[in-house]
């Protein structure tokens, strides 16, 4: 007989933790819920039956996918474990692609979930291209089966794709864009070289992958109309990149470019709107002209010059992360009924003034390094938003020519700064609360019917009789791009 001491004898929970290791090692796997089930969809936090993908571009090519990820929770809302089969109806043929917990393919057999918890199912589309979008409208469809002890669910999956014209690291001279049907859209960059024109006619879509940018040495134009503007965004179309800021670069004239002129450009959503880099006059006109444009939600500035010539007017620069307008190291601006507006809290949480100028240029402990000759004009404008200045400058007096006539102006200033000239007939100081916009914080900058930039401007000369939407200006013309319509 062999005898254990007690010392070595096995512990009681040893033993029943062996048992149960046994058992379940060798039990039957067919003890999961076998009743009728139905499994519970959730898209971005919605239960639904159908997945729809926003807009998205036939693939360009290789090496650019134009695919996206959306991703869909499906839940056993029993509280014992099942398995079901899920299959993608159009099968390798299929224009989606399906991930299920990290697995790829078209068919998942015995998928476990236990009671009460969840998988994710992600979901992927790349478009064929549409050469007939008029009369064949790319509309794209396919099914997710779920089939759960004998219960089918199908998941309905939907988008619609769009055909584009595709740039890549593209050098571009002497082409006009002027597609109506079909977006130009531009990765990684484009460049308009010295001695080179692109020219982007109404109603031109135009979208920007990440980070994508157009560089100009050469000339570009932009001749968008009051009825059939030209648009730039990024080419991520689903709803929840409509008010992203810094989705794409933005448009950069640097020396030598010359003779720019940009007419009703609707652009939003970049880094940028655009960036003039040392454009300066040639025989006393600006270089870069700009029109009836609206820059809005970029996520540095609406336009930036730096040492350059601009003159803009009826246009309109709102909702950007750090200024509307930025001028550094000095420069010639002229800007005529232009709104500039920021509000903290609707997509950034601001700190510095919409609009800002220097002529100084510091290093990073505030020592001057060097200055710069500055001519900044501002006429029939608006300055305005949620700071209590929303006006910055550091300017040296001895190598500037300023003036502020008949604009409205929130800034803690005294008027020294903009009333240096008898009857400038600016509004200043009035708060954030004062009515200015109907309703800034779903970006509508019409004025307020008791706006205080109602009948503060001047007739200008030239004159500029249509605002930004074409609407005549009255004998006592408003402030900003938009007259006030009684």
């Amino acid at each position: 007989m062999i005898v254990v001491s007690r010392k070595h004898r096995p512990s009681f929970w040893l033993v029943i933790l062996a048992f149960l290791l046994i058992f379940n090692a060798c039990r039957d796997r067919d003890d999961f819920y076998t009743g009728q089930v139905k499994l519970n969809f959730k898209v971005e936090n919605k239960y639904t039956d159908t997945v729809f993908f926003d807009t998205v571009f036939t693939s360009p090519g290789p090496g650019i996918p134009r695919s996206f990820n959306r991703q869909m929770i499906v839940k056993n809302p029993t509280d014992q474990t099942i398995r079901t089969d899920i299959r993608l109806a159009g099968g390798e043929f299929s224009p989606f692609r399906v991930n299920v917990d990290g697995i790829p393919g078209v068919n998942f057999q015995d998928i476990e979930i236990y009671g009460g918890d969840s998988i994710f199912v992600f979901l992927e589309i790349t478009a064929d291209p549409n050469n007939d979008p008029e009369s064949n409208p790319l509309i794209i469809r396919d099914s997710l089966v779920f089939n759960t002890n004998g219960s089918t669910q199908n998941v309905q999956l939907r988008a619609w794709g769009q055909d584009g014209q595709y740039f890549l690291k593209d050098t571009l001279c002497d082409l006009v864009w002027a597609d109506q049907m079909k977006p130009y859209v531009v990765h990684d960059y484009i460049y308009v070289p010295e001695g080179c024109k692109l020219t982007i006619e109404e109603g031109v879509h135009v979208y920007m992958s990440p980070q994508a940018w157009i560089f100009v040495e050469g000339e570009i134009e932009i001749k968008g109309t009051a009825s059939n503007p030209v648009y730039f965004e990024g080419d991520r179309l689903e709803t929840r990149y409509d008010q992203a800021p810094g989705q794409w670069g933005g448009i950069w004239l640097s020396y030598p470019s010359t003779n720019n002129k940009i007419t009703h450009l609707r652009a939003k959503n970049g880094i940028y709107g655009v960036v003039c880099d040392s454009v300066s006059s040639i025989s006393g006109i600006s270089n870069v002209i700009i029109k009836n444009c609206e820059f809005m939600n970029m996520f540095e500035a609406g336009v930036v010059g730096r040492g350059s010539d601009i003159y803009a007017e009826n246009s309109v620069f709102v909702n950007n992360g750090e200024q509307g307008f930025r001028g550094l190291q000095g420069g010639k601006y002229d800007f005529r009924h232009c709104t500039f507006a920021a509000y903290s809290g609707i997509t950034f949480n601001r700190r510095n003034p919409t609009f800002y100028a220097t002529n100084r240029e510091r290093d990073d402990f505030g020592f001057i390094l060097r200055t710069f000759d500055i001519e900044l004009s501002v006429r029939n404008s608006i300055i305005f938003g949620s700071l209590e200045d929303e006006a910055g400058f550091d300017i040296d007096g001895s190598r500037s020519a300023i003036g502020f006539y008949n604009n409205v102006i929130r800034t803690k200033d005294d008027g020294s700064f903009f009333n240096t000239t008898a009857g400038s007939g600016n509004v200043l100081n009035a708060t954030s609360t004062s009515p200015m916009f109907r309703n800034y914080k779903s970006n509508d900058y019409h004025l307020d019917s008791n706006s205080r930039a109602i009948d503060v401007g001047v007739i200008l000369v030239p004159p500029v009789p249509l605002d930004i939407e074409g609407n005549a200006r009255d004998a006592q013309p408003d402030a900003g791009a938009y007259e006030y319509l009684k």
